[in-house]
């Protein structure tokens, strides 16, 4: 369906668990989006561009990695990295949904739920 994945999928995923500040400073930034009501549109998120906004392509990095590993289990980028580098003829989106069962526009959908959630208290202080 879309050709790639977050710009900063690949490298977040190893600087995940062993980076806090940089969890930190993208967990803040994607706290300031959803405060503004700008969260990025999967496309958005996914668009590499020589020029994108400056954060957008980290935050949806941080964002899926965050949300698949919480959701899908610690070994999710494991497998999805196996399924994509035994078969990537279908993209990463392809291996995504074959490791998780939802295609790319049903992962965003629960992960914008998922973020709702997740910030709730965060979101209701600022109204």
């Amino acid at each position: 369906m879309f050709g790639g994945v977050p710009g900063r999928f690949l490298r977040f995923a190893g600087l995940f668990n062993c980076d806090v500040s940089r969890a930190s400073l993208f967990g803040g930034l994607l706290r300031l989006r959803l405060l503004r009501g700008r969260l990025f549109s999967l496309e958005q998120g996914a668009y590499n561009s020589p020029f994108p906004p400056a954060d957008r392509i980290y935050v949806a990095g941080y964002t899926l990695v965050d949300y698949l590993l919480t959701t899908y289990g610690e070994d999710t980028f494991r497998r999805i990295m196996e399924e994509y580098l035994g078969f990537p003829f279908f993209g990463p989106w392809g291996a995504i949904q074959k490791v998780t069962g939802r295609n790319a526009t049903q992962v965003f959908d629960d992960l914008k739920v998922y973020l709702a959630e997740k910030f709730k208290p965060s979101l209701s202080l600022a109204s």
